[in-house]
This record gives structure tokens, C-alpha cells and sequence, in this order.
């Protein structure tokens, strides 16, 4: 499990500080504020179930937070039960609810936006029948007698009824991280990512997703129960009403769908922002809704995974000395008889980073890499790895010392099994045939070639050549990897999965200078690049200043190409 970033916890912190305050704030104002905030925020978890990990949005999700509150409004106002019998029916109500929309719509196969309105639909069809049954009050909705005591879940005290809120959220959100960290978890991400790789995997999506369904409206139900005891009164209007499902649907989109803090995080700002609209600017009703609209623009173009994607980018906590430098390459330089092939390259590559070296076709990358890795001495220059000086050093000597690199056209030993090919890299470390083998294996299924160990080497297709070049470098226990086109000659999903696992090697503390020429992977992994043009350094910076470099236009499309660009006209 990845560490919290820095600004992943900052966010957390901020979340937990609002919350508290309530309790040093003598101010009914802001107790009814939070209270409310945290049965939207249960809403939005609900959401999370489906929205967030299994890519089902729902546009209506009201529609279980309204049954859920009118199962338990029925049964106390109309029979008498309990507050608590109450409470468990509209869970209940809630998840059977959830399963049927989705034992519909699955069964049809309606997925996208026609699952999302098909849930927008029933959210509507239920508020009618509300409004027109006798049972469910009509118009008029239902209120529940006032009997405060801990049978009927009413308390004069409201800070009892916000801890109990609190708790519920607590419990809400840790059975959201269990979930998501089991093997239902697992399947259900999987079918968000994949439906047909989950399906070929002999997951049953059908019945996963009908199961998140219900979950989440077992959720969504007790939200709704949650906002009638603290209310004592709904109309169908507002708990089937679009307010509920807009926020339901916007606070985890901006706090980051898929996440357990996602929903919470979001949910507050969003509440904060909307209720501090509506009291300052009470002429203008409905101005809430535009700032969620415009909240949500912003959000979707510029925050694709919400604050707490977001916030991860800021990097885990590290020791002082782990941000130093790991490599440092100053002025090396290689002729090959009168041709300059590099000419005074430096770089640097920070320790825990993702640094990318770019170039056209025949700017000296691979030569920049075969004089960092010892395959070829530069003629001038030098090359420190953790502070010693390699220059000259041969690539053995080198890999002892912790850097490898890969090759861009790969080189498995064809004669060898998957195993064994990780455990030539493994050996490096590990005399003992057995630990190395046990390391091959730990590795392999790391790199998810678990099903591959025993096939020979040379039945690997390109893909899987590529994740072996990876699985024997990071056998040797290098903290460097030079990787050397690891993209090239691979399908668009291929591609996805080696960024994926490119990410995963980095986050688990390896270093990586890498050589791409595909610029959406390259865009996604390198927090700096490097740009190459006739062996001479011509650029640095993050990539996403790069592709706007004039100098780097020119090296890839030619001279004048960045004129004939900001003309508005072809490259």
C-alpha cells in the first residue's frame, strides 16, 4: 500500500480540523451546516461504491436515499415501530432498491449513460408515487413525532446526534477501505477498468455489479434514515429530489471517485462552498448550482482524479537525504570517428523520480545510455552514481553497484524459461540457487507473469519480452533503471499497463531515466525530461512544458515549424 502523500494528508488534516471544529463552535448555525454535510457526505460514499470503483455513474442515486427514508418514515409514522427497526428497513429498502435498478439494467446490458439514466429515470418515478400515495403522506410528506430519547434516535443535544453522525461516517468509510482492498474489491475495479478481461478472467460482472449495487444502496438507505431522525420530517421533493444526486455525484468527482477520503474531502468543500453562496447571496436562489457546475468543469479538466489524485502528485514523505541527487552526468561527449554523436550531455536524475530523455531519431539517446551504463567510455566527461564516480567502469561493475539498463530491442536468453531468465538477474545477489529461484518467482508475479514462469522465453510475445527485460533488471535489486524504449512496438492498452507498472516500480522506491519516443506515456510518468537534437542538450523541463518549446518543435518537425505553428498554420 502506497504511503500518504504530503498533500494527501494536509487534505485529510484540513477534513478532520473542519469536522472538530464543531464542537469548539458554539454556533447552531454551523451545527446544522455539518450535520448536514455528513449525511451528503454518507450519500456521496454511496456513490463512491459504484461510481468510483466500479465506473457506474449514477445520475439519480437519490432514488436509495429517498427509499431508504420513506421505508423508515412509513414504518414509524403510519405502524409505530421503533426508530431502530426503522433503521434497519431503510438500509434494507435501500439495498433492495440498488440491487433491482442494477438487476435491470445489467441484465439488459445498458451501461455508460444509459445506466445513468435509467438511475436519473427511477429517482424521478419514485418522487411521483411519493407525492401521490396516501401512505407516504402526498404532498404534504411525513413527519415523525417528537420524542427525543435513544429509542426513537432523537436528541435534544445536537452535538449527540453530530458524534453519532460522525461515527456512522467512520464506519461508512472503513468498510469502504475493507471493500476495497478484498477480492470483491479487486473484481469490481477490475470491471470498472476491463469488463471483458474481467469476464475473460471467469469473473461473474453481472452479479459483482448487482452486489455493488446493493451495497451502495445500503449506504444511500441509511443516509436517508440518518437525514429523517436528524429532520423528523421528508417530502419527497428534497429526498428524491436532483440537489441530493448532483451532490452526491460531484463530491466524489472532485475529492477523487475510487478513493476512501475522496467522497468526504470533496463533499465538505463542496458543501461549504454552496451553503456559503447560498447565505451570502440569498437574492440569487439556485446560484449553488452553477458554482457546482462550474466547480465541476474546472474539476473534470484540470483535476481528472480529484484533489486526492491530485495531492498524491505532491509525493510521498521521504527522508531529507532521499531527495538528493542519485545520478549526475556532466559534459560527456563520444565521436565516432568525424561524427559527433553526443556533445556535452548533462543531466541529472533525482533520487525517486522519473526522469525522461527525449529525442528524434538519431539525437544520441541510446548512446547517452551506453556511455551512462559502461557499454561504451566517453571521451570526455563524467558519470557519478550516488556520489562515486563510474566513468569508464565496466556494465558488470556498474550493476554490482545498484544501475541497469534495459535494451530497446530485448534481448531475453531464448533458451531459458521465464524463471530462469529473472534468476540470471537475481543471481547477482543470491549464490543460493534457491533464493534466487524464490526472488524469480517474487518478481515475476510482481510484473504479472505469475502464469508465464515456466514458458520458455522465446514463446513471449513483444509485451511480455518487454516485462521480462523489466522483471531480470529489477532481479539484480538495481535502485536505477535505464529503460530503453520499453514502449516501442506496443498496442495503446500494452502501453497502459507498462506506464502502470512503470509507476509501481518507481513508487516502491526504484529511480528511472527512461527513453520513449510515446509522448502520452511519457507525459503521464516524468516529473522532468531532457531534450536531445544532434548529441547537444537542447531543453529541460516538465514534459508538459516541453511540447511547447519552440527549439523542441524544430527538433522533431524542422526548422521553421514553430513559426508556421504560432501562425496558425501545418507543421
Amino acid at each position: 500500500m502506497k504511503p500518504t502523500s504530503m498533500g494527501q494528508a494536509v487534505l485529510i488534516a484540513a477534513a478532520v480540523l473542519y469536522l472538530v471544529s464543531v464542537f469548539f463552535l458554539s454556533s447552531p448555525i454551523w451545527m446544522g451546516f455539518s450535520l448536514n454535510a455528513l449525511i451528503i457526505a454518507v450519500v456521496a460514499l454511496s456513490w463512491n461504491v459504484t461510481g468510483g470503483f466500479g465506473g457506474l455513474f449514477s445520475f439519480g442515486h437519490a432514488v436509495m436515499y429517498g427509499t431508504g427514508a420513506y421505508a423508515s418514515a412509513v414504518l414509524q409514522v403510519n405502524y409505530g415501530v421503533s426508530a431502530w427497526i426503522g433503521l434497519v428497513a431503510g438500509i434494507v429498502a435501500g439495498a433492495v432498491m440498488g440491487a433491482f435498478i442494477g438487476a435491470i439494467t445489467f441484465r439488459f446490458g445498458l451501461k455508460g449513460s444509459y445506466f445513468a439514466l435509467v438511475t436519473l429515470a427511477f429517482a424521478e418515478v419514485m418522487r411521483i408515487c411519493a407525492s401521490s400515495f396516501a401512505f407516504t403522506g402526498g404532498g404534504a410528506g411525513l413527519q415523525v413525532k417528537l420524542d427525543p430519547g435513544i429509542s426513537t434516535l432523537q436528541f435534544q443535544d445536537r452535538t449527540v446526534s453530530y458524534t453519532l453522525l460522525l461515527l456512522v461516517v467512520a464506519a461508512v468509510m472503513i468498510l469502504t477501505a475493507v471493500m476495497k482492498n478484498s477480492r470483491f474489491g479487486a473484481y469490481l475495479i477490475a470491471i470498472r477498468e476491463n469488463e471483458d478481461a474481467a469476464r475473460a478472467l471467469g469473473i461473474d460482472t453481472y452479479r459483482i455489479k448487482v452486489i455493488a449495487m446493493a451495497i451502495s444502496g445500503a449506504f444511500g438507505g441509511l443516509a436517508g434514515v440518518l437525514y429523517l431522525q436528524t429532520m423528523l420530517y421528508i417530502d419527497s421533493t428534497v429526498v428524491y429530489g436532483n440537489a441530493i444526486s448532483v451532490e452526491a455525484l460531484i463530491g466524489p468527482l472532485i475529492g477523487g471517485a475510487g478513493t476512501v477520503w475522496g467522497p468526504l474531502v470533496g463533499t465538505l468543500g463542496l458543501h461549504l462552498l454552496g451553503e456559503g453562496a447560498k447565505h451570502l447571496l440569498s437574492n440569487a436562489p439556485g446560484l449553488n448550482f452553477v458554482l457546482y457546475a462550474v466547480v465541476l468543469i474546472c474539476a473534470l479538466r484540470f483535476l481528472p482524479q480529484g484533489l486526492m489524485g491530485f495531492a498524491a502528485r505532491i509525493g510521498p514523505f521521504r527522508k531529507k537525504e532521499e531527495t538528493t541527487t542519485m545520478l549526475e552526468v556532466r559534459n560527456i561527449s563520444k565521436s565516432f570517428g568525424g561524427l559527433k554523436a553526443v556533445s556535452d550531455a548533462s543531466l541529472d536524475v533525482p533520487e525517486g523520480s522519473i526522469v525522461a530523455l527525449l529525442g528524434p531519431n538519431g539525437a544520441g539517446k541510446t548512446t547517452c545510455f551506453t556511455m551512462i551504463a559502461g557499454f561504451t567510455k566517453p571521451d570526455t566527461g563524467t558519470v557519478t552514481f550516488r556520489g562515486e564516480d563510474i566513468t569508464g567502469l565496466a556494465p558488470h561493475q556498474i550493476c554490482a553497484r545498484g544501475m541497469i539498463r534495459t535494451f530497446q530491442i530485448v534481448q531475453p536468453f531464448a533458451g531459458l524459461t521465464v524463471e530462469e531468465n529473472i534468476a540470471v538477474g537475481a543471481y547477482l545477489h543470491h549464490h543460493d540457487r534457491a533464493e534466487a529461484t524464490a526472488l524469480a518467482r517474487k518478481v515475476g508475479k510482481q510484473l504479472g507473469m505469475g502464469g508465464m514462469l515456466d514458458r520458455p522465453a522465446a514463446s513471449l510475445t513483444i509485451a511480455g519480452r518487454k516485462r521480462l527485460e523489466l522483471a531480470r533488471a529489477l532481479a539484480t535489486g538495481a535502485k536505477l533503471l535505464l529503460l530503453d524504449e520499453v514502449m516501442a512496438g506496443l498496442i495503446p492498452s500494452e502501453v497502459t499497463e507498462i506506464v502502470g507498472i512503470i509507476r509501481q516500480i518507481r513508487d516502491e522506491g526504484h529511480t528511472i531515466l527512461l527513453i520513449e519516443h510515446v509522448m502520452q506515456a511519457v507525459m503521464s510518468l516524468a516529473e522532468t525530461a531532457y531534450v536531445l537534437n544532434y548529441g547537444e542538450m537542447i531543453a529541460h523541463a516538465p514534459p508538459k512544458e516541453l511540447v511547447q518549446d519552440p527549439a523542441v518543435i524544430e527538433a522533431y518537425l524542422g526548422h521553421g515549424a514553430a513559426t508556421r505553428l504560432q501562425e496558425g498554420g501545418h507543421a
